[in-house]
């Protein structure tokens, strides 16, 4: 429940209304850093997949246009090959990208540590010593805004990983199909 201010001109928030607002603000705060942390997990793991696949097909080239007997088929294959190349390069930049942090904060933050970077150690002291309560939700919420971006920026960029990557997984898959059927 709101009460009015001391000078009668604007309603506050209550105490209650307050920590609720603090509590709200460090729950999505959580929220979007395991958001953060699950992105990191994934373009590793993607990344490590596409280097995996890659690498086994890399090394097997050779003997898979080798082995191709007819003129048609080795350009098939290579058309292939050529398409898992391109899949192969797209998931390792975008996976790599979703890695790299991307901070850009519009708005300063006490909890950011690019914008506490800034600070003397006294004077952030004094600023943070400084907050309410109301101001710690503040800057929590702004400080949640900046990090939705960076997550949404990872979560891009690994959908475009992910999606390359299968584009690998079908080539390498067709790739063998059709070794074993030409030469069986």
């Amino acid at each position: 429940m709101a009460t009015v201010s001391s000078s009668g001109l604007a309603p506050t928030p209550s105490d209650s209304v307050v920590a609720a607002q603090t509590k709200y603000a460090k729950e999505v705060n959580s929220y979007i850093n395991e958001y953060i942390r699950f992105a990191d997990v994934k373009a590793g793991a993607g990344l490590t997949i596409t280097i995996a696949v890659a690498g086994a097909l890399g090394k097997a080239v050779p003997a898979l246009l080798a082995a191709t007997n007819n003129t048609s088929g080795k350009a098939f294959m290579t058309g292939l090959l050529l398409i898992a190349g391109a899949a192969t390069a797209m998931s390792i930049i975008f996976a790599t990208l979703a890695l790299i942090p991307r901070v850009a904060c519009a708005q300063p933050s006490l909890n950011s540590f690019p914008d506490i970077a800034n600070y003397e150690p006294g004077k952030y002291a004094d600023e943070v010593a400084e907050l309410t309560e109301r101001g710690i939700a503040r800057n929590l919420s702004f400080h949640n805004v900046t990090l939705a971006n960076v997550a949404m920026k990872k979560f891009k960029s690994i959908t475009t990983a992910v999606r390359s990557l299968l584009v690998l997984l079908v080539a390498a898959f067709t790739i063998v199909v059709l070794y074993v059927l030409m030469n069986t």
